[in-house]
């Protein structure tokens, strides 16, 4: 940390981290592959299912402790 507070503020602009690399990769990969974006489009939906699920679940458990 004392590292960092040593040069913030020095450099013209943002430095890469590993999240920025893997953002950016992640990018090219959904742009060159139109299979690997539908199949990522899918399992997005599912997980999004998938938590609303827990969420209804969870609602329903809290409503049924308060009865």
């Amino acid at each position: 940390m004392l590292d960092r507070l040593k040069t913030k503020g020095r450099f013209a602009g943002p430095i890469e981290t590993s999240a920025g690399h893997w953002i950016i990769d992640k990018e090219w990969q959904l742009k060159a592959n139109p299979e690997f974006r539908e199949a990522e489009k899918k399992r997005e939906l599912l997980d999004k299912k998938l938590l609303e699920k827990r969420r209804n679940g969870r609602i329903l458990k809290n409503m049924a402790l308060e009865a």
